[in-house]
This record gives structure tokens, C-alpha cells and sequence, in this order.
């Protein structure tokens, strides 16, 4: 019998329920900087989320994070000896959707804005 499988919502006519992008909810970012990369996201207190690296297809959990609510952030700092790293937040049954970081082209662009700063001006 299916009927017990079927849940039922009342609501007015003139309010319907909202459908909630979790995309939005969770503001996911991934910043790098001179110490790694610095993920960030917002989380909700009753659930749970795993932050997911993914580096030559293989995917490695490096932090799980329960009973928190509001803005969590997570210092990565092994990511200069990759070329690519992708991570993404899994949650319940979702993933949301995945960023790309590539370290050594941050560092590339760090050490010629370095350089850059150093040189001395001549005017004649």
C-alpha cells in the first residue's frame, strides 16, 4: 500500500511554501591566499556537511563539521604542490556545485606583482 508513503501540507491559497535554493543558503567561496586556500561557507544548525578536495579524481574528505550554524570557514594549506584542486560541499544528499583552484598560477601572479613592486624607478 503507497498511501503510507504520501505526506501531505496545508497551506492558504494566497502564501505558498517557498522552494529554497541551498545554492544561496550556503554562499560557498574558496579564496586563496599566501597561507592556502581559504574555503567558507554558511551552515545550518541539525545538519551536516563534509568538505570535499578533489585533486587527480580522487576525492578526500579533509573536514566534517556538525552542530554549527552561520558562517564556517576551513584553512586549507596543503594545496601548493597541486596543479588543480576542485573543492565542493556534500550535505545530506546534495553536493553543491564545485570550485577550481589552481595554486601555482596564484603563486606565478603573487611573484610577479612582487617583483614588480621592487623595482626601482628612474627618471632622467
Amino acid at each position: 500500500n503507497l498511501d503510507r508513503y504520501i505526506g501531505y501540507d496545508y497551506f492558504k491559497v494566497d502564501y505558498p511554501p517557498e522552494k529554497i535554493d541551498d545554492k544561496q543558503i550556503l554562499d560557498f567561496s574558496v579564496n586563496l591566499t599566501k597561507s592556502g586556500a581559504v574555503i567558507s561557507f554558511n551552515t545550518r544548525r541539525n545538519q551536516e556537511y563534509s568538505i570535499v578536495k578533489s585533486v587527480n579524481n580522487k576525492e578526500i574528505i579533509i573536514n566534517q563539521i556538525k552542530e554549527n550554524s552561520g558562517k564556517f570557514e576551513y584553512l586549507d594549506q596543503d594545496i601548493f604542490s597541486y596543479d588543480e584542486i576542485e573543492y565542493f560541499i556534500k550535505y545530506s544528499t546534495a553536493i553543491n556545485e564545485k570550485i577550481i583552484i589552481r595554486p601555482k598560477d596564484y603563486l606565478v601572479a603573487l611573484l610577479n606583482n612582487e617583483l614588480l613592486n621592487t623595482k626601482r624607478k628612474w627618471y632622467v
